[in-house]
């Protein structure tokens, strides 16, 4: 497992169940990449706990899925990827036309969790 979602995992884990695997991993991560975009976009006021905890976790996780990728099987892909996510990054920093970006961030997310949700398990190694 690459060191960086395993690091996520273990320090995540707040008594609930972190799957070994990488691609769920993935998965989780960006479930709660989604559902921190999303507080961020309701709460929208800077000065409330709610709205800094959840720019952290989201900061963290796009951190953890930049640092995940591995351009030299990926390619193009995770060079695309990349981008997305940094996209994602700057519009959690952003405050002018931060509502637009951040919709777009989750839009572009949930395209991505989709398409991750189809790729089949891998076979188990014997």
């Amino acid at each position: 497992m690459n060191a960086y979602l395993k690091n996520y995992a273990d320090n995540q884990n707040n008594g609930s169940t972190i799957p070994d695997d990488p691609q769920a991993i993935i998965q989780v991560l960006l479930k709660e990449l989604i559902k921190n975009l999303n507080v961020i976009l309701i709460v929208g006021g800077q000065n409330s706990d709610k709205y800094a905890q959840s720019v952290s976790k989201a900061l963290s996780i796009i951190y953890t899925l930049q640092n995940s990728l591995n351009f030299e099987k990926g390619g193009k892909i995770a060079e695309n990827l990349f981008t997305v996510y940094e996209f994602c990054r700057q519009s959690v920093l952003e405050t002018k036309d931060g509502d637009y970006k951040l919709k777009q961030s989750v839009e572009l997310l949930r395209d991505i969790e989709e398409a991750w949700g189809q790729i089949p398990e891998a076979a188990p190694v014997a």
